[in-house]
């Protein structure tokens, strides 16, 4: 799933959240925080790889610091809660860091475990 981003009417809107589900190192956040303050917004972050997660923070806290409004959640988005197997993180070019990881077992190789977020949590 992609981080949809919307024009606000107003640059400050009230209760405004970016949520972005897959963030892996955070290209799409970094394109909105550039655009739009991570002070004004309260941002959720969902990452499910735990390579990606390290880097992802690393790179928060280079750009914005220890912020309160960004939160980095380490699951996948999904319609229930609970486990599953993740797969693909090692079978393309991006590695231990690919954006290629799913739960869905289409022949990878690589097979690890992700803690799923779902909408009663």
């Amino acid at each position: 799933m992609d981080a949809l981003l919307i024009k606000a009417k107003k640059p400050r809107p009230e209760n405004a959240v970016f949520i972005d589900g897959g963030s892996n190192i955070g290209q799409r956040f970094s394109f909105f925080a550039d655009r739009f303050s991570p002070r004004n917004f309260t941002c959720q972050l969902f990452e499910p790889n735990p390579e990606c997660v390290a880097r992802l923070r690393e790179i928060v806290r280079q750009k914005w610091g220890e912020n309160p409004n960004i939160e980095i959640i380490e699951k996948a988005i999904s319609v229930r809660n609970g486990v599953a197997k993740f797969y693909g993180t090692a079978e393309d070019e991006g590695g231990a860091l690919s954006e290629g990881g799913t739960i869905a077992p289409t022949g990878y190789q690589g097979e690890g475990q992700i803690h799923l977020h779902g909408s009663s949590a």
